[in-house]
């Protein structure tokens, strides 16, 4: 069976209760200074930081005062940068972090960086790293996904994983030129949750043999027996009939 991905939802509070020079959840804004993107303008109040949902630190004269926080991410930034953070917690059950990475993004500058036990972060040009770019209308939009696998444990009486797939999908749409019209849509897919109850009944199985290997030709009775030269391919389909479980998988071995 496969562990089903269900988003869990991040609770973020504001407590004016901190101290001045560090505003919003500390665990939001843990970034050091180097991995730090600006998210306000200059001379920016730390209040009106805090209502865009970013964080607000004078304390660093390396980095912007006002800059994006964990939970404000993904971004896509008027420099052409793609800012994105993975958690943990994402999925039920949890994202095995370890293996999360961008799609066809194999150079140095796509890896994350910033990993923690608990998130990952990755920080690349919308041109870089498997991007794609594309013309809609008026708007040039980048678009890539950040995967993550799930390791298969092989036991005697079969197989099985306690990790989520992951699948996160990001597109960037410019309107002009980079310094307007800004806005970022990403998409999470997983798995459906299993249903709910399960039942007793007859699983139906089906093996047919395609005429090539497009398999939209089928054999049937009347063409049996079939004759095959030794060695060539036979294209052989198996499946479950009246499959009503989403959760239900065939799995094929010593074929």
């Amino acid at each position: 069976m496969e562990g089903s991905g269900i988003l869990g939802l991040l609770l973020v509070v504001i407590c004016s209760a901190q101290p001045p020079s560090l505003l919003f959840p500390a665990d939001k804004c843990w970034l050091s200074p180097k991995n730090r993107k600006d998210c306000g303008f200059p001379g920016i109040e730390a209040s009106e930081c805090v209502q865009r949902g970013c964080c607000f630190d004078a304390g660093s004269r390396d980095a912007p005062p006002c800059f994006y926080s964990l939970d404000s991410l993904p971004v896509c930034t008027k420099d052409g940068q793609v800012l994105i953070a993975i958690s943990k917690d994402l999925t039920l059950p949890p994202v095995n972090l370890t293996t999360v990475h961008l799609k066809e993004g194999d150079g140095a500058e796509c890896s994350p960086t910033v990993a923690s036990a608990d998130t990952v972060l990755f920080q690349f040009a919308v041109t870089e790293c498997g991007a794609t770019q594309r013309l809609d209308g008026v708007n040039i939009l980048y678009e890539t996904d950040v995967l993550g696998e799930f390791e298969i444990l092989n036991g005697a009486l079969g197989s099985v994983t306690r990790d989520s797939p992951f699948r996160l999908h990001v597109q960037c749409s410019y309107r002009g030129s980079q310094e307007s019209d800004l806005q970022v849509k990403p998409r999470v897919y997983t798995l459906s949750p299993p249903l709910p109850a399960t039942e007793a009944g007859i699983l139906l199985l089906e093996l047919r043999i395609a005429r090539d290997g497009g398999y939209r030709s089928w054999y049937v009775a009347s063409d049996y027996p079939i004759l095959s030269v030794l060695r060539d391919p036979v294209f052989v389909e198996v499946r479950v009939l009246n499959r009503n479980d989403p959760s239900l998988v065939l799995v094929l071995n010593d074929c």
